[in-house]
């Protein structure tokens, strides 16, 4: 009796398993069919985490869209552009997201993070070509298997916005964020915190960064890096008295000239701007990204 229930029970959720990878995969190639890539009026793409998704205002930027998310990995921007260039043959430019933080062990360790991968996988998962998919499973195959069923959700939620003809930013995979606070509060907690030096290389992530970089050239479009203005280096070199706040910061420089030749690199890090322009130590709020943008335009920085 009871080889006959373990084997009845195997089957069962043999049989569930398949079941649910159907529908993923199914779900997932009819969003992925049906989603609104083509953006006609767009020629020039925002990619980055939260610094650009608060600092850069696309409704300033003349034909312009921030696709931007908190917590992106270049892994997940890469995934973003791929899709955008497939339709969208118009696009001339893509701004990237460049700051001191992107090429450090902090990035591979977001790729590897449970806990923001249960809200980026399912995101992100329609767009997955099956090389895509193959580096995640390298990255982490426990984590798909482990956010299967939140995977499948985000799929039907996906599949409903585009039945509503909701606009691409209402999907979580980017837009321009308003931030309305000020960082006066935080003045003093910033000044006070350590200034860190020990960060090592990214081994992982930065792949993808030039994976990026490669797909713009093959394409024959303008790859631009920023790296926008961060409140905390006005307020720490004050507080410590120091001109390289981050030994690291060379290190971006270093990695710019020696792989990414063809990019331009325009460094905003220590950009004078008011307190009251900044949201925290390392984001514009809404006001600090107005006057940023439009310097941007008026200074054709991006031109």
């Amino acid at each position: 009796m009871m080889k006959l229930f373990l084997k009845k029970t195997g089957l069962f959720l043999s049989i569930t398993l398949v079941t649910v990878l159907v529908v993923i995969f199914a779900s997932k190639a009819i969003a992925l069919r049906l989603f609104n890539f083509h953006q006609p009026m767009i020629e020039t793409v925002i990619l980055g985490d939260s610094q650009t998704q608060c600092g850069l205002d696309d409704k300033i930027l003349p034909h312009t869209l921030n696709l931007s998310e908190s917590a992106d990995t270049y892994f997940y921007s890469y995934v973003k552009l791929k899709r955008m260039l497939e339709h969208n043959s118009q696009i001339k430019k893509v701004v990237l997201g460049f700051a001191d933080h992107n090429l450090t062990e902090n990035q591979d360790r977001w790729l590897h993070d449970n806990e923001i991968n249960s809200f980026k996988l399912p995101i992100y998962f329609f767009m997955f070509d099956k090389n895509d998919l193959f580096d995640f499973a390298k990255i982490n195959k426990a984590q798909i298997i482990v956010h299967s069923h939140t995977i499948l959700k985000r799929n039907f939620s996906h599949l409903l916005r585009i039945y509503r003809h909701e606009k691409i930013e209402k999907f979580g995979i980017g837009g321009f964020l308003a931030l309305s606070k000020e960082a006066k509060k935080e003045e003093q907690k910033i000044q006070n915190r350590n200034v860190q030096k020990t960060l090592q290389p990214s081994s992982l992530d930065s792949k993808y960064l030039l994976k990026i970089y490669a797909l713009c050239q093959s394409k024959k479009i303008s790859l631009e890096l920023i790296s926008l203005p961060q409140f905390e280096n006005t307020l720490q070199k004050k507080a410590h008295n120091i001109d390289e706040l981050r030994p690291y910061k060379k290190r971006a420089d270093l990695y710019w000239h020696e792989n990414l030749p063809n990019a331009n690199y325009v460094d905003f890090s220590n950009y004078q701007l008011q307190t009251k322009d900044f949201a925290d130590g390392s984001h514009l709020n809404k006001n600090g990204a107005v006057l940023f943008s439009r310097m941007l335009i008026d200074s054709h920085v991006l031109n």
